[in-house]
């Protein structure tokens, strides 16, 4: 699989080489770094019922455009998590990426559009090498505008894991998508669904699978000063924790899940959204089965705009009651608040700096409540 991805990438800089060669350069380059201490239940509600960890992710992105219809895409990012007084070793992850995105024809009511992406991950685990894999992943992507109102996106792609000291863990999943998109009644009305299907083949051949993961949105756009969308979403399949959340395990599920978002506009100055969803995850071979409910607000208050600099002040709380059905210890409501400040200057710089408040009351017999 290595020999194999470096030959894509090879055979896509050949082909692009004489374009680059005669093209005037546009681009830009975009650093990022962040850093702080999450609670292993932050984003993921099975996780262990105690215990932080601390982490830094830096990166460095950029786009090169040597033409109106070519794009090329760059980027290098590195993750580290230090979980020191958990039962679980310390990550270090270093992920390259790059695309190419090509217009082959664009008018005002149809469009023809592809794109090609290449991603290395380098993940190793500090005390559990047998952990430890690089992932090699390849898609491409084409996008058909047929109308105004109707389009269709179409991806292939491939994406494979090898293990360093496991190599009977080995699994190559490929897929396809299908995501079309229509609007109606003069664009009030916009309707996008997507199917994708996922094909697995681990190396010992016993348990190939195959995967199958459907979704669709709505969203009724008002013409009404106050309320001013209403969006909903729905999906239900299997997918893989391994591709789909930010853990460190590699476990199968089936899950369902929907929600409904209500957006309001008070002026120009102030806006806010309110949420409501549940969710129900039931695990193939382990049994962290759960569903939950939860409803959420968030805002955005535009404190300031000028030429000079953009502030904006968001606020944002977040309340979530989670039921274990097999470990009922780990069952739990949540309250989060959260306030996050923006300056910027348009496109040319930001810092967002955010407050996050967490309180996680679980089950009567637990002795895991923490605040973070």
């Amino acid at each position: 699989m290595k020999k194999c991805f470096l030959l894509l990438i090879c055979a896509a800089g050949g082909l692009l080489f004489p374009s680059l060669c005669r093209a005037e350069m546009k681009g830009s380059v975009t650093p990022s770094f962040s850093t702080g201490i999450k609670s292993q239940t932050d984003a993921i509600e099975e996780r262990d019922l105690s215990g932080n960890f601390w982490f830094y992710k830096y990166g460095l992105s950029g786009t090169l455009k040597p033409d109106n219809k070519l794009s090329l895409k760059a980027g290098y990012e590195k993750y580290f998590k230090d979980f020191s007084g958990v039962n679980i070793s310390d990550v270090n992850t270093c992920a390259y990426k790059a695309g190419i995105d090509y217009i082959l024809f664009d008018d005002k009511e149809k469009s023809l559009k592809t794109g090609l992406g290449f991603k290395l991950r380098n993940k190793r685990y500090k005390d559990s090498p047998s952990l430890s894999y690089d992932q090699y992943r390849a898609q491409a992507d084409i996008n058909c505008k047929f109308s105004e109102n109707y389009s269709l996106d179409l991806s292939a792609g491939i994406n494979d894991y090898e293990y360093i000291k496991n190599n009977s863990s080995d699994v190559t999943k490929t897929y396809i998508k299908f995501s079309p998109e229509a609007r109606f009644f003069d664009k009030m009305l916009e309707i996008s669904a997507s199917y994708r299907m996922r094909w697995l083949d681990y190396k010992n051949n016993s348990k190939d699978k195959s995967e199958n993961v459907y979704s669709g949105t709505a969203i009724l756009n008002l013409d009404n000063p106050f309320m001013h969308k209403i969006k909903a979403n729905a999906e239900t399949g299997k997918e893989n924790t391994q591709d789909t959340e930010d853990r460190e395990d590699s476990l199968r599920y089936q899950h369902d899940k929907w929600d409904i978002a209500t957006y309001y506009k008070f002026g120009k100055n102030f806006k806010t959204q309110l949420e409501y969803g549940q969710k129900q995850r039931d695990y193939i071979s382990d049994n962290n089965n759960y569903k939950n409910w939860y409803i959420k607000n968030k805002s955005n208050f535009k404190i300031l705009k000028n030429k000079y600099l953009d502030v904006d002040f968001s606020p944002e709380y977040e309340y979530k009651d989670t039921h274990f059905s097999k470990i009922n210890s780990k069952s739990y409501v949540k309250n989060k608040i959260a306030a996050g400040m923006s300056f910027s200057k348009r496109e040319n710089w930001s810092f967002d700096p955010e407050f996050i408040f967490t309180d996680y009351d679980y089950e009567a017999g637990s002795a895991s409540n923490q605040k973070t």
